[in-house]
């Protein structure tokens, strides 16, 4: 434990230089907050408004030393419950105003509005759901944080941060706000990235140089065993691509298009069930047809391990060959 808290400091010395600094302020559950900074030297960069119950609206107002920025939030229930469609307008200093529109399931009881999101506050994958909100350059995302479909905030943030001297908002349901607040130093920290970010993206592309790398060398070391080499070698390329794609697609699928493959089999579901014209067998037959699928997808998942291993063993198999 104390080891672990000592690499934690160490770690976070690293990122931040001595004179540099980041605080942040709890302005509590309210639907409304006027801020202004009184620290000399100091700015807002970022503001979170938490907790917020869908079906409402909120608006914040943040003054620069460049001018007036303004952001509308609109967030509608519909389809009896099912689906939460935002509606995010950004309005810039010169008038332009950038408009954002995105919808998710409706399975979470709240969401979060996160204005110039910073890397210091970690968000973990818990049942939420984030408004990303930055200015420069403008960028409006919906990150859905649910474990079922986890979206790591690990997205590359792009743009700088603008200082605020002054913020206010105003919201038509509770949300618990929090502002974070820096330096000058502080806010060339946060526009750099942080080590650890650095450190993780390096790391990324060592490995993946040293797998392409391994098994471009395993391949050509297996083509050189008499008689069966290149026909081997050829056959375990051609499996590596059949599990490359393959999961390539469970990704693009499963992940990155969730709500639309939910919202089709949901659609699905709903006309297998209708086929009868008694409640109790159209229950019947909706949750049966999702235990067939949780079935289906377990012998799915469970046959694309076994193709894997099996390729690793293959692979393995060969190494005193090689």
């Amino acid at each position: 434990m104390r080891a672990g808290l000592t690499l934690l400091f160490i770690l976070m010395m690293m990122i931040f230089p001595v004179n540099a600094a980041v605080d942040n302020i709890d302005l509590g559950v309210t639907k409304q907050f006027n801020f202004t900074v009184t620290q000399p030297g100091w700015a807002v960069v970022s503001v979170y408004l938490n907790d917020i119950t869908p079906n409402s609206e909120q608006t914040v107002v943040l003054d620069s030393f460049s001018g007036t920025y303004r952001v509308d939030i609109k967030s509608i229930v519909e389809y009896n419950g099912l689906w939460l469609r935002f509606i995010v307008n950004v309005t810039l200093p010169n008038g332009t105003v950038v408009t954002g529109e995105k919808g998710v399931l409706f399975s979470r009881p709240d969401y979060d509005v996160k204005i110039q999101y910073n890397w210091i506050e970690l968000d973990a994958p818990i049942v939420d759901v984030d408004i990303i909100v930055a200015f420069n350059p403008v960028k409006i995302d919906v990150v859905d944080t649910s474990p079922y479909f986890p979206t790591y905030l690990n997205w590359d943030e792009g743009y700088s941060f603008v200082p605020f001297y002054h913020v206010t908002g105003v919201s038509t349901s509770d949300m618990r706000v929090k502002l974070w607040i820096a330096d000058q130093e502080g806010i060339n920290v946060l526009n750099n990235g942080s080590i650890l970010d650095k450190i993780k993206q390096q790391l990324s592309d060592a490995g993946k140089r040293a797998s392409e790398w391994t098994w471009e060398q395993i391949l050509k070391a297996i083509s050189k065993i008499p008689v069966v080499g290149e026909n081997f070698a050829t056959a375990l390329e051609v499996m590596g691509r059949i599990v490359g794609e393959t999961f390539f697609f469970v990704r693009l699928i499963l992940i990155e298009n969730w709500e639309l493959t939910v919202l089709t089999y949901e659609s699905f579901a709903m006309m297998y069930a209708m086929q009868s014209r008694n409640i109790m067998t159209m229950y019947r037959r909706f949750v049966g047809f999702h235990v067939e699928t949780v079935k289906l997808l377990f012998v799915i998942i469970v046959e694309l391990i076994n193709l894997l291993m099996r390729l690793i063993q293959a692979v393995g198999s060969l190494i005193p060959f090689t």
